[in-house]
Parts: structure tokens; sequence; C-alpha cells
């Protein structure tokens, strides 16, 4: 009867985590959270594959390419529009939670596992980042349902983390240096010969669940290798991973709450202390994950504070999975609560800046409307637009100039031939007119400017996005018209 009333409780605990997290989150990401920059380019990827191009042989994609793939699912069921798009991202973040809530509360108790919980839903790199459309939520997700697989007693359990790790980068490529958590422990605590059964159960899974990318390398070789690895290499001087005074400096902001290069995150520092106040684990993984994730988010050439949300989650699960501390016990309790009291205050800070002032927030243009920058908010700027171009053009799909494929989301229309992302205008002086053809990359901002002097382009949408070009006034010399829809200009 005990074990039977501990499952019931267990369920009702864990049902109502889900629901309050969900409606946070929903909050959040669909409500609150401003629309940023990147985001224009990661949903306008999904709505490519919806209009059946894929990513590299039709169009510059310089990420791994299976997010968008989700994010076209997704829109396919749901229908196409920032809310829907932003309620993906609020239902990954929520599973994330959920697995945090759960695997704490088998291996301690439902009170640490409410605790870690509300570690992670007022973190400000997770109110930040998992909360907008971009890959690193999806690609925890997947990390940590191959910990919860990890923590069970299938049979055939390697396999399945296989499969899942193989996902995860194919979502976000360097977190490919995750998997060797799994190989260090497997070789370690696996008695007799188990360890190679195992090893090959985990590489099958990876073997398998890698096909997609396989096909993709051997399809399109050369494409793949420019996109991943080439771009990044030349669209900055330091390199594909050197850099190395920028990368000091991000770490020093991490420990010393200097601004010397990007954001600053007080929370992701406290978090650290609290993991450095417990024992090392050397058995367990989210120890080694912590570490692995946190170097890694080094790699990048530049290193900015937002890549470091993958680290919230596995340090959490580690300060509330180890028992053991460096502190008697007194001081440890006060330690926390100190930790806790300025964790939670901050938190407030953060939540508004994310979401009301926007004050120093990446990817955030323009301050003077940010309300406007809300999914609600601009999908009805999109639906105005939308009305007025079926008016003068019909009903067939059309192309359109934008200096944003943010804009298009919703409409049936398409982006220009190589404006579905901007990220290689800076680099298209470096390449041959033969590789600037073959990548996608067609237009500089040069070629842009011409593109609307010519009036090669019937449709223009611009905005506030387009701050740093003069394109509007330039098109209305031009001889074309614009109706102004408060954060987007339509000029035809």
């Amino acid at each position: 009867m005990k074990t039977v009333s501990n499952n019931i409780l267990s369920n009702i605990y864990s049902n109502i985590a889900i629901v309050l997290l969900l409606v946070y989150f929903y909050i959040l990401c669909v409500d609150l959270r401003f629309i940023t920059g990147d985001e224009g380019y990661f949903a306008y990827a999904s709505k490519a594959i919806l209009e059946g191009k894929t990513p590299y042989k039709d169009f510059f994609y310089p990420q791994a390419f299976l997010y968008p793939y989700f994010l076209a699912i997704w829109s396919h069921v749901l229908g196409e529009s920032w809310q829907v798009l932003r309620l993906f991202s609020a239902v990954v973040a929520t599973l994330i939670g959920y697995l945090i809530f759960d695997i704490i509360k088998k291996k301690r108790n439902v009170v640490c596992a409410i605790v870690g919980l509300l570690l992670y839903v007022t973190s400000d790199l997770v109110i930040g980042y998992f909360t907008v459309i971009k890959n690193y939520s999806l690609a925890i997700f997947f990390l940590l349902l191959a910990l919860r697989i990890y923590e069970s007693k299938y049979k055939y359990k390697y396999f399945i983390i296989g499969l899942l790790l193989s996902i995860v980068f194919q979502i976000r490529s360097y977190l490919i240096v995750c998997e060797l958590p799994f190989i260090y422990l497997i070789l370690k605590y696996n008695p007799n010969n188990t360890y190679k059964k195992n090893l090959l159960l985990l590489f099958l899974g990876n073997l398998i669940g890698i096909l997609p990318t396989l096909y993709i390398v051997f399809k399109y070789f050369d494409e793949f290798v420019f996109n991943n690895l080439t771009y990044h290499s030349l669209r900055n001087r330091e390199g594909l991973v050197t850099g190395v005074h920028q990368k000091f400096n991000s770490l020093c902001s991490i420990f010393t709450g200097v601004k010397n290069t990007g954001d600053i995150s007080i929370q992701l520092l406290l978090l650290i202390i609290l993991m450095c106040i417990k024992k090392v684990d050397f058995k367990s993984i989210y120890f080694y994950l912590s570490i692995v994730v946190f170097v890694v988010s080094f790699l990048p050439t530049p290193v900015f504070m937002q890549y470091f949300v993958a680290v919230v989650p596995f340090i959490i699960l580690y300060f509330f999975t180890t028992n053991e501390t460096y502190l008697n016990k007194q001081l440890f309790k006060f330690l926390c609560c100190l930790i806790f009291a300025i964790y939670f205050i901050n938190f407030f800070v953060e939540f508004n800046r994310y979401n009301f002032n926007g004050n120093q927030v990446s990817g955030i243009y323009s301050r003077k409307v940010l309300a406007l920058w809300r999914p609600k908010n601009l999908d009805t700027q999109i639906e105005n637009i939308e009305k007025r171009l079926y008016l003068e053009e019909g009903n067939d799909k059309i192309k359109v100039f934008t200096s944003w494929p943010g804009y298009l989301i919703g409409m049936n229309v398409s982006s220009l031939n190589g404006l579905e992302n901007h990220f290689a205008r800076n680099i298209a002086h470096k390449l041959s007119k033969e590789d600037v053809l073959k990548y996608k990359i067609i237009y500089s901002d040069k070629d842009l400017t011409r593109i609307v002097d010519n009036k090669e382009a019937k449709f223009l949408i611009l905005g506030y996005r387009d701050k740093k070009h003069d394109w509007q006034r330039l098109a209305r010399k031009r001889g074309y018209r614009l109706t102004n829809y408060k954060i987007i200009k339509f000029l035809y």
C-alpha cells in the first residue's frame, strides 16, 4: 500500500510539474519574449524545407541541418506563424524541465526536484535562449532523454542512447563530444566483457541515427563542408576555432562579472559555485557532461554567453544528485540559502530585461517598438501585409526582396534566392564567382542595393532590421510606393 501511494503521489507531482511548466513557458515564449534577429533565419529555413528545398543544396545554412526539419514538421501540422513556432520552443523547454524534475525526483526526493526545477525556470540563460527559435533547447532535450535512458535498465538502452546522441550532434554539431562521457563510463564501470557489447550497441545506434547526415555528405559533400566548416573559418580573421584572446575574455566575464565581451550571467557563476562545493563524483555522468559542455562552448569563434545555456541543466542535475560536499552541514546550508537568494533575486531583473525593457538583449535591434516584436503582434502585421500583397498580385506564389526573412513567416511568399539568411554576405568578396553561385551566396550588400536601385524586385518588405542600409529611401526614389505597417515597410 505504501508503494502504491508513493507511486500515486509521484504521478500527481509529475503531472502538476508539467502543467505548470507548460503554462510558464507558453507565457514566456508565445506572449512575452521578444523576437530576435537570428530567429528569422531558423524559422525561414523550416519554411524553405516545406517548399521542397534542401539545406546546403538549395540555400545557405551554416548550422547542423536537423533543427529546421523538426520546425517544419511542427508547422506543417499546426500551421505556419510566429506563435506556432514559439509554441514549439515552449513545449521543448517544458520537456527539458520535466526531465530535470523527473531525474532528480528519482535520484533524491520531491523537494530537491522542486528546487532544481525552480533553478532551471528562473535561469537567465534559459529565459533568454530556450524560449526562442534556436537549436540549443532541442539538442539539450535529446541529450537529457539519453541521460534518462542511461539511468534505466532497458536491455538495449545503449543502442537508444547512441541513436539519441546522433540526433543531438545533427542539431548542434560540436555537441558530438557529449558522447565521450558515455564511452568513458562504459569502459570504466562495465564488468567483464559487457563493455564490448554496450559500445557496439552505442555505435550501432550512432550509425543508424546519423544516416541523414551521411546521405547529405554523400550527395552534397562540397556544400556540406563549406556550410559547416569553411564558412566559419572565413567569417572572421581569427579562423575556425582560434581567437584565443576573445575566448579568454569570455571566460573572465563568467568569473568576474565584468562585461569584457558579450553578455554576462551572474546566475551561471552561482551555479558553478554550487557545483564546486560538492565533492567530485567520478562516477557521475552529470559531472562529466557539465565539464565537457562547458569546455566545448568555448570552441566556436567568437564565443557568446548564450552558448552556455547548454550547461545549465547538467550543473543543476549534478548538484542535486551528488550527496557529498566539501563543507560542513551548517556552512553548506547557509551558503546554499545565500546563493539561492541572490539567484532568485537576479531572476526578476533578467525576466524584466528579456521580456519588457530589452536592455542589452542580443538580437534586438530597436527598443523603440519592443512590444510590436512579440509573436502575436508580428503575426498581425504579417497578416496585414499578406492581404495587401494579394490585392496587388493575386494568389500565386510570389518572390519578394526582404531585408529579414522573418517578415515572410506565415505568408504564401518566398524570399529571393540568396536572401534566406544574412550570414554569408560578409564573406562573398572572399570567394570566386563560381563558388558564390555554387554555395548559394548570391548577394553582397552592394548587390542588394543594386537590386533595389534597378527595381529588379517587384515587392520589397523592409523594416527596422535593415536600419544599417538606406534601402527604403532609395526605393522611394526609384518609384516604389510605401505602405507603412508600423514595424514592417511594404514597398510595391
